[in-house]
Protein backbone atom coordinates (compact mmCIF):
# COMPACT_ATOMS: atom_id res chain seq x y z
CA UNK A 1 0.00 0.00 0.00
CA UNK A 2 1.48 3.60 -0.78
CA UNK A 3 1.56 6.51 1.16
CA UNK A 4 -0.60 9.54 0.03
CA UNK A 5 3.14 11.00 -0.86
CA UNK A 6 3.95 8.21 -3.07
CA UNK A 7 0.73 8.52 -4.49
CA UNK A 8 1.03 12.23 -5.62
CA UNK A 9 4.41 11.85 -6.87
CA UNK A 10 2.73 9.03 -9.23
CA UNK A 11 0.05 11.39 -10.25
CA UNK A 12 2.73 14.19 -10.81
CA UNK A 13 4.97 12.03 -12.78
CA UNK A 14 1.92 10.87 -15.16
CA UNK A 15 0.86 14.48 -15.35
CA UNK A 16 3.85 15.51 -16.49
CA UNK A 17 3.84 12.88 -19.22
CA UNK A 18 0.18 12.77 -20.43
CA UNK A 19 -2.87 15.61 -20.51
CA UNK A 20 -4.86 15.44 -18.10
CA UNK A 21 -7.09 18.21 -16.41
CA UNK A 22 -4.45 18.24 -13.47
CA UNK A 23 -7.12 19.02 -10.80
CA UNK A 24 -9.41 15.93 -11.57
CA UNK A 25 -7.12 13.39 -11.95
CA UNK A 26 -4.83 14.29 -8.95
CA UNK A 27 -7.96 14.60 -7.03
CA UNK A 28 -9.45 11.24 -8.21
CA UNK A 29 -5.71 9.35 -7.67
CA UNK A 30 -5.99 10.78 -4.06
CA UNK A 31 -9.65 10.23 -3.08
CA UNK A 32 -9.25 6.42 -2.26
CA UNK A 33 -7.87 8.03 1.03
CA UNK A 34 -10.20 9.59 1.86
CA UNK A 35 -12.62 6.99 2.88
CA UNK A 36 -15.48 6.26 5.80
CA UNK A 37 -15.07 3.60 8.08
CA UNK A 38 -19.09 3.25 8.30
CA UNK A 39 -19.28 2.46 4.59
CA UNK A 40 -16.89 -0.55 4.36
CA UNK A 41 -13.62 1.87 5.16
CA UNK A 42 -10.52 0.70 2.77
CA UNK A 43 -11.75 -2.30 1.20
CA UNK A 44 -14.60 -0.87 -0.27
CA UNK A 45 -12.67 2.59 -1.52
CA UNK A 46 -10.00 0.40 -2.91
CA UNK A 47 -11.99 -1.93 -4.45
CA UNK A 48 -10.39 -5.12 -2.52
CA UNK A 49 -10.53 -8.95 -2.64
CA UNK A 50 -10.31 -9.85 0.98
CA UNK A 51 -8.13 -12.79 1.48
CA UNK A 52 -10.50 -15.29 2.91
CA UNK A 53 -11.49 -15.08 -1.06
CA UNK A 54 -7.89 -14.93 -2.56
CA UNK A 55 -4.98 -16.38 -1.21
CA UNK A 56 -3.59 -12.71 -0.26
CA UNK A 57 -5.82 -9.69 -0.32
CA UNK A 58 -5.22 -7.79 -3.47
CA UNK A 59 -7.09 -4.69 -5.68
CA UNK A 60 -10.09 -5.92 -8.09
CA UNK A 61 -9.45 -3.66 -11.27
CA UNK A 62 -11.89 -5.75 -13.52
CA UNK A 63 -14.51 -4.73 -11.08
CA UNK A 64 -13.07 -0.94 -10.63
CA UNK A 65 -13.57 -1.13 -14.36
CA UNK A 66 -16.74 -2.59 -15.00
CA UNK A 67 -18.13 -0.04 -12.50
CA UNK A 68 -17.00 2.71 -14.25
CA UNK A 69 -17.01 1.66 -17.93
CA UNK A 70 -19.23 4.61 -19.08
CA UNK A 71 -16.64 7.12 -17.01
CA UNK A 72 -13.77 5.43 -18.01
CA UNK A 73 -12.21 8.63 -19.93
CA UNK A 74 -13.41 11.39 -17.00
CA UNK A 75 -9.99 12.31 -15.42
CA UNK A 76 -10.75 11.95 -12.07
CA UNK A 77 -11.92 8.44 -12.47
CA UNK A 78 -8.45 7.62 -14.63
CA UNK A 79 -6.73 8.89 -11.53
CA UNK A 80 -8.66 6.92 -9.27
CA UNK A 81 -7.85 4.19 -11.13
CA UNK A 82 -4.17 5.35 -11.41
CA UNK A 83 -4.28 4.86 -7.10
CA UNK A 84 -5.47 1.93 -7.70
CA UNK A 85 -2.74 0.38 -9.89
CA UNK A 86 -0.09 1.82 -7.44
CA UNK A 87 -1.62 0.04 -4.69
Amino acid sequence: MGSRIIHYCVGDAILKRVKFDEHQFMLGNLAPDAYSSELGGYLVSHFRIPEEIMEYECVDLERFKNKYKHQIKNDFVLGYYCHLITE
